[in-house]
């Protein structure tokens, strides 16, 4: 009888399956004892397959657990819509139910609510929670982009909460009643605004007046944790958050992001591999599904508004052809009464008629050993959740951009409705928004070569200062919000509003209105919209640009550092326009007169830093009103 021929490859030991055995039990054990959720499930079989590969590369079992894998994560989602959704195929379905369950109801949950926004945002941040449980990656970011600017970090974003708990951290021993108090407040802390936490803090700890409010009792229960002393010192580093999280991200972040730019090496589809300073991320970019048309159709709305009809539908013609046709020398022959700001914007436009915008990328760090089979490779099982984590990312940014669109649009439309009330108001918001970015410049300007802190002490100014919040994103922000500080007088009535005489006391009193009535307008569009918004700094714009230094203005009586850095550049801004403006009850003044005046309200009507800002550059001022100049009065 012949032989069989044994295949000593294929031999495992006796003492070998004695190891296999005991892994088994060892992973069924971690299995049992985990919430056995999919993500756990998928790890048993990973570390399953792992131990079989090692003993015996040619088991019959791998392939039934690699199969039982991909039956797990699933193979295909599909997410269709029309040109406001997402149309996507992908490889794989998200691995967690719920996920699952939100894309199969995109269409009604994100496109069609705000609300589901907030949704997703938490199911994201549940979803990280849970791949990284999964220990695969130490940190999974996913980082939006707005205008080449990074705008948020899901993931390990350095929130307000964050900064504050390190505060205290250094000041106090008691670990568990600082995890007490943060488990109160934290959800507080971050949602709100620094200036109203300054105003809490004056209330709270040195009036010691103040009705029920969760701020204020924050600021009560803190000063029972760590003293009036600590309070003060977390109090006068508010100021130092957006300058930390700033640094944060310039730090760590952006290096990431341009060596993820020039990386050459893809470890699949999605993935680049990227090596700094010894360390490996792994990071994937996300650009617009948009359609090449809709910035064009967006352009042509806004031509129409403004009333180049002519223009705006020979543009939409070309669009409705071959927006191939339209050229360089076509705009220069056939829309030459744009103005230079649209004309510019329309050269743009069609420069980048045929590229997508970058909003955002998805950076895995700190790989663990474990994403590598015993070849070297990433496994089967990590792949599959690397593709998931991408589809995840992808609908997040989508929707993100989706929204910073919308928001814009919505600019546009706000803007139009203070036009058709009161053209003379539509004006001075345009002409005050361009002051506005002049001084705004400056002030970072200042920050950025080293002289701001000279200009900070010369004004003997030692308290806490929010200066240094202002960069690029800041700037953007606040010119934006700039041209809806007077939003709040479409609420006011016409014999008020469109008055050619001095107003009553009476009268005066309803036009002050106009401040509450922008704040809230505003803020309900955030309520509604739930999501970091420049329409928030708009809204505490709107309410504070009345607001003077020494505590003498409206609506609140806010004084100093309480009235946010926006709200005082704005004042300059807004009391400049309105001094040299000609109206029927009042003749212009010159800009040396209205100069002296500005520079008389120093510490009184004006932030003393923003006056000598405005000194400084007052001639780029004088310049920025004669050439946007409007005889409508």
């Amino acid at each position: 009888m012949r032989k069989r021929r044994s295949n000593k490859k294929n031999v495992v030991s006796k003492s070998d399956k004695k190891i296999l055995k005991k892994e088994i039990k060892k992973i069924v054990g971690a299995y049992n004892k985990s919430p056995r959720q999919q993500m756990d499930l998928l790890k048993a079989v990973n570390e399953l397959s792992q131990n079989f590969v090692r003993l015996n590369s040619k088991s019959d079992i791998v392939p039934i657990l690699n199969d039982v894998a991909a039956e797990l994560v699933g193979t295909t989602t599909e997410i269709s819509s029309t040109k406001e959704k997402i149309v996507q195929n992908s490889a794989i379905k998200v691995i967690s139910e719920y996920m699952l369950a939100y894309l199969n109801d995109i269409e009604r949950e994100i496109i069609n609510s705000s609300t589901s926004k907030m949704k997703l945002h938490e199911k994201i941040k549940k979803m990280i929670t849970e791949y990284l449980n999964a220990n695969y990656f130490k940190k999974i970011l996913i980082v939006t982009i707005v205008d080449d600017m990074i705008e948020s970090v899901y993931g390990d974003e350095y929130t307000l909460s964050k900064y504050i708990y390190e505060q205290i951290f250094n000041m106090t021993e008691n670990r568990e009643e600082l995890e007490k108090f943060f488990m109160i407040f934290q959800t507080t802390i971050d949602s709100t605004d620094i200036p109203d936490f300054k105003i809490a803090y004056r209330k709270a700890i040195v009036e010691n007046e103040y009705s029920r409010d969760i701020i204020c009792d924050m600021w009560k229960k803190l000063y029972e944790f760590i003293g009036e002393d600590n309070c003060l010192k977390i109090r006068n580093s508010l100021s130092m958050f957006k300058s930390k999280k700033t640094a944060y991200n310039e730090e760590f972040i952006n290096p990431i992001i341009y060596a993820l730019k020039d990386s050459k090496e893809y470890l699949n589809e999605e993935f680049k591999k990227i090596e700094i300073n010894g360390k490996i991320y792994y990071g994937a970019s996300i650009s617009t599904l948009e359609d090449d048309n809709t910035k064009f159709e967006r352009y042509v709305s806004k031509l129409r508004s403004l009333e180049f009809t002519e223009e705006a539908d020979l543009l939409y013609n070309y669009l409705l052809n071959n927006i191939s046709l339209l050229t360089d020398k076509v705009i220069s022959e056939k829309f030459t009464r744009l103005n230079s700001e649209l004309f510019d914007e329309l050269v743009c436009l069609n420069h980048n008629k045929f590229s997508q915008t970058r909003i955002g990328h998805i950076i895995l760090a700190n790989p663990t050993d474990n994403i590598f089979d015993p070849s070297g490779n990433i496994n089967f099982i990590v792949s599959m959740v690397m593709k998931s984590i991408f589809k995840m990312g992808e609908v997040l940014l989508i929707n993100d951009f989706e929204f910073q669109e919308f928001q814009k649009e919505m600019l546009i439309t706000l803007q139009q409705m203070s036009k058709l009330r009161d053209i003379e108001t539509a004006n001075h918001q345009d002409r005050v928004t361009v002051y506005t970015r002049i001084l705004a410049d400056a002030l970072k300007k200042k920050k950025e070569d080293g002289t701001l802190e000279q200009l900070i002490l010369k004004n003997k100014i030692s308290s806490d200062t929010d200066y240094y919040i202002v960069d690029k994103e800041y700037v953007r922000d606040v010119v934006y919000s700039a041209s809806l500080h007077d939003l709040g007088k479409v609420g006011i009535d016409d014999e008020i509003l469109k008055s050619t005489k001095k107003l009553s006391h009476d009268e005066y009193e309803k036009m002050k209105n106009h401040t509450i009535f922008g704040q809230q307008r505003l803020s309900s569009i955030v309520r509604m919209s739930r999501k970091k918004s420049f329409l928030v700094l708009a809204a505490a714009l709107a309410e504070n640009h009345h607001e003077k230094w020494d505590g003498t203005g409206y609506p609140n009586k806010k004084k100093g550092f309480e009235i946010p850095l926006s709200a005082r550049i704005l004042a300059v801004a807004d009391v400049y326009d309105a001094l040299r403006k000609k109206r029927t009850y009042k003749d212009s003044l010159s800009h040396e007169q209205a100069m002296k005046i500005i520079v008389d309200g120093k510490n009184k009507h004006f932030d003393p830093v923003i006056v000598d800002i405005f000194i400084e550059n007052n001639e780029l001022l004088d310049e920025a009103f004669i050439k946007n100049k409007t005889e409508t009065y």
